[in-house]
């Protein structure tokens, strides 16, 4: 019971010193768009740093406990299957979508607040946050620690419990939206239970999250 309590209250700090770089990132962002002016050197350099001292944290901690490796080659190993699952999650976001349009929605919370982020943040810094740090930090939280902490022998059990975790931390607030997102996570826990590599589905969500970082500059002129 205390070691599962111990593991909880981890996990929860690793989710929370997520929300460290985009904090400072959204709060920089806000501060440039009232005064309108754009991101400075300063604000970019402090985000970079918060961030890789935020990842280097992650890695470190996911190879004392869960015993991770984060090779490279471990992705160059699975790339037919990160490629195969990269293009499978857009059969789920397009199903969560058209029930969103159905609903009279276009778009879920959590793209809309990036988007108001992104609108006075670089995309160079927003592909860093967004399509680097994020899969690193979620995957390791949702994926390995959720199943090695807490279902290490009940496989599906952690694949549903960390698609469920992922869903809601990306504040759904309708049924599409929530199955787009508890949907990926649920396919992505599928990639981790059988490959047992979270460098597999961390690649994955970045290819994910590159994408939908590049759509977002172009389609708005952002960019």
């Amino acid at each position: 019971m205390k070691k599962g309590l111990i593991n909880l209250a981890m996990l929860v700090g690793l989710f929370f010193l997520t929300q460290v770089p985009l904090g400072f990132m959204s709060a920089f962002s806000l501060l440039n768009g009232q005064n309108q002016q754009h991101f400075t050197f300063i604000q970019m350099l402090i985000v970079v740093v918060l961030l890789l001292a935020v990842i280097h944290l992650f890695i470190r901690w996911g190879k004392k406990h869960c015993e991770a490796e984060f090779h490279l080659s471990i992705i160059t190993k699975n790339w037919k299957i990160i490629i195969g699952v990269w293009l499978l999650s857009y059969v789920i976001t397009a199903v969560g979508s058209m029930i969103m349009q159905a609903g009279g929605d276009t778009t879920t919370v959590n793209q809309e607040a990036l988007d108001t982020i992104a609108r006075h943040v670089p995309m160079s810094l927003m592909w860093l946050v967004a399509a680097i740090g994020a899969p690193i930090m979620e995957e390791t939280i949702f994926r390995m620690g959720i199943t090695e902490l807490f279902f290490k022998d009940k496989p599906k059990v952690a694949m549903f419990v960390g698609a469920l975790a992922f869903g809601l931390a990306h504040s759904p607030t309708n049924i599409g939206s929530f199955i787009i997102y508890a949907g990926l996570g649920l396919l992505w826990g599928a990639v981790y239970l059988k490959t047992r590599q979270v460098e597999v589905t961390i690649a994955i969500h970045a290819l994910f999250n590159t994408v939908g970082v590049l759509a977002m500059y172009l389609v708005s002129g952002m960019g």
